[in-house]
């Protein structure tokens, strides 16, 4: 029974293994994501910097302002999504860490039960066999004695 409830506990954790796996999956697909708006962002960037340049120039230099502060901006949100990324990334490899050394602990728990369960199982054995011995020896003595 305990070998079954150890086998629930590592199933258990492999299932949450999996799910976070999966998150790290919805993150990587969310980093292609905001790349994706990223070369967007640039592409229409470039595109505003072409019309600027028909611009006059009182303007030209307005606008100017605004798209490097936009490129600032981005590039913050940029440098904080890549911060934000590594700090998720650590934290699940941590969490796959923790969850891999339970695992190990519960598997060499596992072993030492099923070694506990041989040894036993040895010595039901070696009981039934002397049973047989002393139901052998009181058959015999009991023919004996008719």
């Amino acid at each position: 029974e305990e070998a079954s409830v150890l086998h629930s506990k590592v199933e258990k954790l492999q299932e949450e293994l999996q799910a976070k796996d999966g998150i790290n999956a919805l993150l990587q697909s969310d980093v292609g994501s905001l790349q994706e708006e990223r070369k967007i962002a640039a592409a229409k960037y470039d595109e505003g910097r072409s019309e600027m340049q028909n611009l006059l120039a009182s303007q030209k230099d307005e606008l100017n302002k605004e798209l490097s502060d936009a490129r600032e901006m981005h590039a913050a949100e940029v440098e904080s999504l890549k911060a934000e990324l590594q700090s998720l990334k650590l934290t699940h490899s941590e969490e796959a860490s923790v969850l891999h050394s339970k695992v190990e602990k519960l598997q060499e728990e596992l072993q030492a039960k099923d070694g506990i369960n041989a040894l036993l199982q040895s010595d039901v054995g070696s009981l039934q066999e002397e049973r047989k011995i002393a139901a052998a020896k009181y058959d015999e003595g009991r023919s004996e004695m008719q």
